[in-house]
C-alpha cells in the first residue's frame, strides 16, 4: 500500500513537472514563453534536488541559433528516473529578463504567463486523477 502511494506521488510529480515545462515551451499564442531568439524559452530547465543557478548558453548563442540541451537533459532525467526520495524538482529560468517577460513586456504573451502555465499543468493532472474515480 505504501509503495503504491509512493509510486503514485512519484508519477504525479513527474507528470506535473513535465507538463509545466511543456506549457512554458509552447508558442506564445498557446500560452508559452515569448520568443525573440529562443533563449528564454530554452531556459526552462528542470533539475532534481537543487535549482540550476546560471542561464544555459548566452543570448548571443541563442541569436545565432545555438541552444544548449540543458532543458532536454533535465526533462529526460525526470522522465526516466524521478522519485520523491531524490529530492524536489526545480524548474528555473535564469535569463536576466524572464521577470520582465512575465510582467508583460512582450506583446507576444500576456502578463502572468508563467503562473497560467503552471496552473494549467496542475489542473490537467488533477482533472485526470479525478476522472479515474
Amino acid at each position: 500500500m505504501v509503495s503504491d502511494l509512493k509510486g503514485f506521488v512519484d508519477n504525479l510529480m513527474k507528470k506535473v513537472a513535465l507538463g509545466v515545462v511543456a506549457n512554458l515551451a509552447r508558442a506564445p499564442s498557446d500560452g508559452g514563453t515569448p520568443v525573440d531568439t529562443g533563449w528564454a524559452r530554452s531556459n526552462w530547465v528542470p533539475q532534481i534536488g537543487s535549482p540550476k543557478k546560471d542561464p544555459s548558453g548566452t543570448y548571443d548563442q541563442a541569436k545565432a541559433g545555438i541552444l544548449t540541451g540543458d532543458q532536454q537533459v533535465g526533462l529526460a532525467a525526470i522522465a526516466v528516473g524521478y522519485k520523491v526520495s531524490r529530492g524536489p524538482i526545480y524548474i528555473t529560468n535564469n535569463v536576466p529578463y524572464i521577470t520582465k517577460l512575465d510582467m508583460g513586456s512582450s506583446t507576444q504573451a500576456p502578463r502572468g504567463f508563467i503562473r497560467r502555465a503552471i496552473k494549467k499543468a496542475v489542473t490537467v493532472d488533477l482533472l485526470t486523477l479525478s476522472s479515474r474515480g
